[in-house]
């Protein structure tokens, strides 16, 4: 028995049996920090591919809401948007280190201590890898959170003006322009749930033109070339499908006095030109009576002449 006890002392005892317990230890350490790295750069990743999303979605719809929005805050979302771009037209390279076990003699401390320079040497170079990488994400995240405030910005604005988009196109029908205000409503909505509404934009956007095309067409079908009043018709509103227009002044472009001056007396005569002129006495007047006692001024007839 005594003899039994020693032979296990001097196995577990054995300086390689121990260095292979420690090199256990250290590749287990190892594929956390290798694992950590890895978890690092998809979020890295993540970011960098969001950040291009949005880039690439936001283009077109910021050209769309030109004209159709106040320009300062959609400047600056454009501002924000290059800027994002930038950020990710060369985004960091992320390689994560390869890891093997080397053939070794478990029973040589010599072989097992190579194993351990190996893991460590893996392991030195990691924590100088996991800080570039979160630097980026750091860096990239500050970025994506300053363009998606410009697009809070924009929310806000086209929900301010919209009314005044609106408002100039009521040759429309009710429900052009409530299309509009709905669109306005998910746009709000949609940012206050988080989202960074540029589908939402997209849609005001398009509900806006619709809106507008509508009302030219509208106008031009009625013959109206002046603009119109906000909140109100024009002279030449829609009655019963046709264009009703003010009844013409009398006179040559004047008011009814013939003058055209404030307080002007109306002219029976008809002087003012264009008026219609009044028959003369000769035409329309009888002659006056003849009085019989009264010689003519040429004289009696002589007999025997004829009338």
């Amino acid at each position: 028995a005594v003899v039994g006890l020693g032979v296990v002392q001097r196995a577990t005892s054995n300086p390689a049996v121990e260095a292979m317990g420690s090199l256990r230890e250290r590749e287990a350490e190892l594929n956390n920090d290798l694992q950590t790295l890895r978890t690092a750069a998809g979020f890295y990743d993540d970011a960098v591919a969001e950040a291009i999303r949005l880039s690439e979605l936001a283009t077109p719809v910021f050209a769309s809401l030109e004209g159709q929005m106040d320009a300062g805050p959609l400047q600056a979302a454009e501002a924000q948007r290059v800027r994002l771009a930038s950020a990710v037209v060369n985004p960091q390279k992320v390689t994560i280190p390869e890891y093997e076990r080397p053939r070794i003699n478990e029973s040589s401390l010599a072989s097992v201590g190579k194993g351990l320079d190996a893991v460590r040497k893996v392991r030195d170079g990691i924590p100088a890898l996991l800080a570039e990488v979160r630097d980026a994400r750091s860096s990239l995240a500050q970025v994506l959170s300053d363009f998606r405030t410009s697009l809070r910005a924009m929310g806000a604005n086209i929900e301010s003006v919209a009314a005044s988009q609106i408002e100039p196109n009521d040759s429309a029908d009710e429900g052009f322009r409530a299309a509009v205000q709905d669109a306005v409503n998910g746009l709000r909505q949609a940012q206050l749930g988080g989202s960074d509404g540029l589908a939402e934009m997209s849609t005001y956007s398009a509900a806006l033109s619709t809106l507008r095309a509508e009302h030219d067409r509208v106008r031009e079908e009625l013959g109206v070339s002046s603009p119109p009043t906000t909140g109100t018709r024009s002279a030449g509103s829609s009655r019963g499908g046709q264009t009703t227009t003010p009844p013409a002044t009398p006179g040559n472009g004047q008011d009814p006095g013939g003058q055209g001056g404030e307080g002007a007396t109306p002219d029976p005569g008809g002087s003012s030109g264009g008026s219609t002129p009044q028959p003369s006495p000769s035409d329309s007047s009888p002659g006056l009576p003849v009085d019989p006692t009264t010689p003519p001024v040429d004289g009696l007839p002589t007999p025997g002449a004829t009338g």
